[in-house]
């Protein structure tokens, strides 16, 4: 993410019509431009919902984020949200709590925001966001940005890293072995070398998920298993795990009471490189990597092939297997005879995590802990992030820097395979300066109803 365009939106009458300054942008452009954000749209809009719905809208396909600050009413924005998700607004209890903690009085209508929105909050008035869009309120935006705003677009603007540790055992020969290791990187991964009694220490970082498979890859082939110990060296699992948001605790505390209960060796996971099972998959490891630090295990995880997957697809669950120290299973049947061959092979499962959300078929009604259904293999489904919206989603995928299966970059919502899955019409764009049509990328769509456009489920 070396460039990031940030689009700023200012609802206000006085503005408009010359009555006050516009110090706001001002202030904006300096803030921004000093956290290393590229600048784009800046546009000053009456306070109107229908005209701030448009010039969102508009917005969120050309920036990547977007700061807007509210008039006299912050509320009109959250109808305008509102409007453009198609979701009624309803009171935040956790919005008042703060509001009242702080000691700012507030109307009626500013409590009232979209379900799907969320709070940053401080000691100072709160910021209210959704997917990427920011709300801060004019009178307070001098002390909400810095002191709320700022700590998450400095985490947001971080650039990707894949970092491991390769501790090799010494074969007697270590300038050869450093030697060995210098011509394999290929100048597309960087290594800090160390060395103890045992070992030789590498140290590895890269940009792109796929040059740092490429170098393990090759690491593994030059020097052989029993030699080589590898070890996850990211730092995000912390930051992860402390995050206040409540549907990442209430997943963490879920996948913790799984593994409590069932024990690591008798889960497993159902994943197909799809954005929700990602999303888990990464939640599991980080409660493994702070609760059970010693356990060294791959995880096993159960891949049900369609007969026509999408070769991106698989090349990325690939990836995800190397990297993060997966055991996949790949069996090409339907999901009942997957799960069927699974207990015959490894009859000791208790649990299997499910990516699932209330918003796929048949969903609305199960619970986090639900045994399958009588006439199925019987094992305990969990699903951690039954309760997560798509924009929940999407903003912890781009936020922690996850990588995801690049066919979502090309237009793709929900993954089926090469039968029954197209790019999704919602995402369709036209340039604005050629006219030529493209599709956006998946985060960029806000109406969660239209996720599964695009999937034949016939």
């Amino acid at each position: 993410m070396s460039t990031i365009t940030a689009g700023i939106l200012i609802t206000s009458d006085g503005i408009l019509h010359n009555q006050k300054s516009d110090h706001i942008s001002k202030y904006l452009i300096k803030e921004l431009n000093s956290l290393r954000y590229n600048v784009g749209k800046i546009t000053v809009v009456p306070e109107q919902v229908n005209v701030i719905s448009n010039e969102l809208e508009f917005m969120v396909k050309n920036c990547d984020l977007i700061i807007t600050v509210g008039g006299m009413k912050c509320s009109n924005i959250y109808k305008a949200i509102g409007g453009i998700i198609s979701q009624e607004l309803e009171q935040s209890s956790e919005l008042v709590k703060i509001l009242e903690e702080i000691r700012e009085p507030y109307d009626d209508d500013d409590i009232f925001i979209p379900i799907q929105a969320k709070i940053l909050s401080g000691y100072v008035y709160p910021v209210i966001h959704f997917q990427r869009i920011f709300i801060l309120n004019e009178k307070h935006y001098k002390k909400s940005f810095p002191e709320i705003l700022k700590a998450h677009l400095v985490q947001y603007r971080q650039e990707k890293s894949f970092r491991k540790v390769f501790r090799i055992i010494k074969n007697g020969n270590a300038n050869r072995d450093l030697q060995e290791i210098d011509k394999l990187s290929n100048n597309c991964v960087k290594f800090e070398f160390s060395k103890d009694d045992k070992f030789f220490i590498f140290k590895i970082s890269s940009r792109e998920l796929s040059h740092m498979i490429e170098f393990e890859q090759k690491i593994r082939n030059k020097f052989n298993s029993h030699k080589l110990d590898v070890i996850d060296d990211s730092d995000v699992w912390e930051i992860i795990y402390a995050s206040k948001e409540s549907h990442v605790r209430n997943t963490i505390e879920n996948i913790e009471k799984c593994l409590k209960q069932c024990g690591l060796e008798n889960i497993f996971l159902s994943f197909n490189g799809g954005k929700d099972c990602t999303v888990l998959l990464h939640l599991i490891l980080v409660v493994i990597k702070k609760k059970y630090s010693n356990f060294t295990k791959p995880i096993f995880c159960l891949y049900v092939q369609s007969d026509s997957p999408f070769p991106e697809q698989d090349e990325f669950i690939s990836q995800c297997q190397l990297y993060y120290n997966l055991e996949v299973v790949t069996i090409k049947s339907g999901i009942k005879d997957a799960l069927q061959q699974t207990l015959l092979k490894y009859p000791h499962y208790k649990a299997c995590f499910m990516g699932t959300r209330r918003t796929d078929p048949y969903s609305s009604s199960l619970q986090v802990f639900q045994m399958t259904d009588p006439n199925w293999p019987q094992i305990m489904r969990v699903s951690p992030l039954l309760d997560w919206h798509y924009s929940d989603i999407w903003d912890y995928l781009l936020f922690y820097k996850v990588p995801y299966c690049k066919l979502y970059d090309m237009g793709y919502t929900s993954l089926g395979n090469t039968v029954n899955t197209t790019k999704n019409p919602s995402l369709i764009y036209h340039d604005q300066f050629d006219g030529k049509e493209m599709y956006l990328p998946a985060y960029k769509l806000l109406k969660e109803t239209k996720e599964r456009n695009g999937r034949d489920s016939s």
